[in-house]
């Protein structure tokens, strides 16, 4: 990826108001949303990890035990999550990262829109976002 220069922040928004990793905020937007990415993805490897973990366990266990114990779990596995929802903790988190790199991407773009555009062309990912917040700003 090639370097970016990005001007400083100038915003009136406190960053512990943005995100929470917002006191880890540099005057850099584009080191901010790389940050965010990051976090998230390290947040959600460590739950699909435990998780992971867990099932594996209890699947061994289920084969020890019997093999009909093997499908008995498998199938609460997939009513439980068929069933429950979300839990408010995973939908406020979801929201803070989106609301946090989308406040990162609109200063970034409003302050060095050709910057952006060739990070959000190398960043996929985020092009949907980008073009909201197009429209917006």
């Amino acid at each position: 990826m090639p370097h970016f220069s990005v001007k400083k922040r100038r915003t009136d928004a406190a960053p512990e108001e943005i995100s929470i990793t917002g006191r880890f905020y540099t005057d850099n937007y584009l080191i901010n949303i790389m940050n965010e990415i990051q976090s998230s993805k390290v947040a959600l490897d460590k739950a699909r990890n435990m998780l992971l973990i867990g099932l594996i366990i209890i699947l061994a266990v289920s084969y020890y035990i019997g093999n009909i114990y093997i499908i008995i779990n498998l199938m609460l596995f997939i009513i439980i999550a068929l069933i429950t929802p979300l839990s408010e903790s995973a939908i406020k988190n979801a929201y803070l990262d989106v609301r946090s790199i989308s406040w990162n991407l609109y200063h970034f773009y409003r302050e060095q829109p050709k910057e952006c555009e060739a990070f959000i062309k190398e960043t996929y990912s985020l092009e949907k976002l980008f073009k909201v917040i197009k429209e917006i700003g």
